[in-house]
C-alpha cells in the first residue's frame, strides 16, 4: 500500500501487514500523524525521503536520523552511494568520508566533534542525527528504511554541555539530534519539551549552504521552519552553567503538514537582515519583546552557527561580551 498523504489513527488498531509505504516525491512526504492514546500500530513501514538539492556538481551534506526501529548505516548504503569507511561502496579509508557522527562531549572547539562511521554496521538510533554526503549524480535520490515505527511519547538521547575550561560558551553544547518520527513534528508544540535548552533549531539548508534556524515565537532565517520533517537531523544547543539538559517530545506534538511549504510571517517587531556573496547568503534577526533581557537571554536570543563552506557570508549581531547571534531580542 502507498501512502501519499498522512495517516491519523483516532481510534482502534491498524496493521500494516508489514506493506506500508509512506511515498516521498517532489510533491512531498507521506507521514503517520498522531495515534490516539489507546489506540495500537502494528506492522513494518517503509518511509522514503526525496532530495534533489545540490549545491555543486559533487553533491552535498544532509542532516539525517532513522524514523524507524533497530536500523544501520547499511539501510542508507543499500540506496546511495556511501565512501571512505568499511562496508561502504568505496572503502578506501584515504577517500572521501561521506557519513560522520557528532560526539558534544569531545574536548576542545565545536569542529573537533566529528567521528567517521566505523562501518555500515554502525547503528542508527531514533532521535540521534547523523551528517550524510548525498552525491550528485545528476538524477533525484529516494532513499527509505524499513522497520517498527517509533510512536508515543520519546525521550531523545541524553544530551550534553562539556566545557573543556579553555573555549568559549559559543564552542560547548551543540547536540545533533533527529526527528524519531514518520512524521513533520512542531518545534512550537506544548508537547516538545526543551529543559536547559537554547529555543532554537538548526537544520543545514544544502541548497544556502548555511544554516537555517527557527526560534520559538517566529524568528527564522534561511528558510528554517517551526515544522521539522521526517528523517530530518537537526541541531540543538545546551545552555552554559545549566544541569541535565534534555529534550523529549510527545505523540502529539507530531504535525500533519508538509515543512517545505509552511513558513511564519515575520512580525512588526522584528528586523531581518540579510547579505549576499557570489556563493551564498546569510540572514540574522533583531527583534523586540517588553518581558526580554539585555543580556543573553536563553529564551529568546539563538548563538550563531557559521557555515563550513568558508566561501559563504557570515551575518550575526554580537552582544558585549561578544557572543555571535543568529537572533538577538531586545527589551
Amino acid at each position: 500500500l502507498n501512502l501519499h498523504g498522512h495517516l491519523s489513527i483516532n481510534q482502534g488498531d491498524f496493521n500494516t501487514n508489514n506493506g506500508l509505504i509512506l511515498v516521498s516525491n517532489e510533491n512531498g512526504t507521506a507521514g503517520i500523524s498522531e495515534i490516539a492514546s489507546g489506540s495500537i500500530f502494528t506492522g513494518q513501514v517503509t518511509q522514503q525521503r526525496y532530495t534533489n538539492d545540490w549545491f555543486g556538481s559533487f553533491g552535498d551534506w544532509h542532516l539525517v536520523g532513522a524514523p524507524v526501529q533497530s536500523q544501520t548505516i547499511e539501510e542508507i548504503n543499500d540506496d546511495i552511494f556511501t565512501s571512505g569507511f568499511p562496508g561502504s561502496d568505496y572503502n578506501d579509508p584515504d577517500y572521501f568520508i561521506s557519513v560522520f557522527t557528532y560526539d558534544e562531549t569531545t574536548p576542545g572547539t565545536t569542529d573537533q566533534g566529528y567521528f567517521t562511521a566505523t562501518n555500515t554496521s554502525n547503528p542508527l538510533t531514533p532521535g540521534k542525527g547523523i551528517w550524510l554526503f548525498q552525491f550528485n549524480d545528476g538524477a533525484a535520490i529516494n532513499y527509505d528504511f524499513t522497520g517498527d515505527i517509533t510512536s508515543g511519547d520519546f525521550n531523545f538521547p541524553a544530551l550534553s554541555y562539556t566545557d573543556d575550561g579553555i573555549n568559549g560558551a559559543d564552542q560547548h553544547g551543540w547536540n545533533l539530534v533527529a526527528n524519531p518520527y514518520p512524521c513533520a513534528i512542531d518545534w512550537e508544540s506544548a508537547d516538545f519539551q526543551k529543559t536547559n535548552l537554547s529555543t532554537t533549531v538548526y537544520i543545514w539548508n544544502s541548497t544556502l549552504q548555511n544554516y537555517a534556524t527557527y526560534t520559538t515565537g517566529g524568528a527564522f532565517t534561511n528558510d528554517g521552519s517551526r515544522y521539522i520533517p521526517s528523517m530530518q537531523g537537526f541541531v540543538v544547543k545546551a545552555l552554559s552553567n545549566a544541569p541535565s539538559p534534555s529534550l523529549s517530545i510527545k505523540e502529539t506534538a507530531k504535525a500533519a503538514e508538509n515543512p517545505t511549504f509552511l513558513r511564519l510571517i515575520n512580525d512588526s517587531t522584528q528586523i531581518k537582515f540579510k547579505i549576499a556573496g557570489a556563493t551564498g547568503t546569510d540572514e540574522s534577526i533583531i527583534r523586540f519583546r517588553d518581558d526580554a533581557l539585555i543580556g543573553f537571554d536563553p529564551l529568546y536570543d539563538a548563538p550563531k552557527i557559521g557555515s563550513f563552506n568558508p566561501s559563504v557570508p557570515y551575518l550575526a549581531s554580537s552582544l558585549n561580551d561578544s557572543t555571535d547571534l543568529v537572533v538577538n531580542t531586545l527589551p
